[in-house]
């Protein structure tokens, strides 16, 4: 009996070891997390969604030892992160506007393009659920994405996905896995009235980020580089968040 359920699961574990598997896994976990951050009583918190992508890569296995790159290439790794959301501060603040306004965008629509106010206005909706304030609600969701998404995210997307993709060739597994990874980020903006416009360019920022991470993952086929850089991502504008409220 012991080895039947043995043999079951290396099964089970070699078929979602196949990338053709591990794509549909992908889609699947990107569904449940928009019905969880949407229809839940837990909403806009996917906790399923976030078990199951740290659940199927241990189970899976990939490449997680630690590995050692040396305080120099810590502080790089470090410094690219800090410039990273530098640059995405200056795009939302002017570079966004300015090349909304070069494409003949009126300035009363700009807003409707802006990311960050989609996201916080799609959080806002769930505050009355929890009974917080919505700058209470952003608080609570931006620390447990800062809890769990560095981790989580990049055990899969880059652990599972990116390394069980590689039979189709490296440049098509960092694509796929950043194009997933950018995808699934649009369910944060999900409410009566989807903003597609900020959906469109928060993919287009997400699908960068993966693309990073994915580059990260390849320099040293580890998920370490990419885990740190994904949890300080994440990390900075919690920190700002809350040193605004209570500093």
């Amino acid at each position: 009996m012991r080895k039947q359920a043995s043999d079951l699961l290396d099964a089970f574990r070699t078929g979602l070891s196949r990338p053709a598997a591990c794509l549909a896994v992908a889609c699947a976990a990107m569904l449940l997390a928009g019905i969880e951050h949407g229809y839940a009583p837990w909403r806009p918190f996917y906790l399923s969604y976030a078990l199951l992508c740290i659940a199927i890569p241990l189970f899976v296995g990939g490449r997680f030892t630690w590995i050692r790159l040396g305080v120099f290439r810590w502080l790089l790794l470090i410094a690219l992160v800090f410039a990273v959301q530098a640059g995405l501060g200056w795009f939302a603040g002017s570079g966004l506007p300015g090349l909304l306004s070069t494409l003949g965008v009126g300035a009363d629509a700009v807003p409707d393009w802006n990311p960050s106010r989609a996201l916080a206005a799609a959080i806002a909706r769930y505050a009355p659920h929890w009974g917080l304030e919505p700058p209470q609600m952003l608080l609570a969701y931006l620390m447990f994405i800062t809890v769990w998404a560095g981790v989580g995210e990049e055990l899969f997307y880059r652990g599972y996905v990116q390394e069980r993709l590689r039979p189709w060739g490296t440049m098509t597994a960092v694509l796929l896995s950043a194009f997933v990874f950018a995808i699934r980020h649009a369910v944060q903006l999900q409410g009566p009235d989807y903003p597609w416009r900020a959906a469109l360019v928060w993919v287009g920022l997400c699908f960068m980020l993966g693309l990073m991470f994915a580059v990260l993952y390849e320099w040293k086929r580890s998920i370490w580089p990419p885990l740190a850089a994904h949890v300080l991502f994440n990390l900075i504008p919690a920190s700002q968040l809350i040193s605004s409220r209570f500093g």
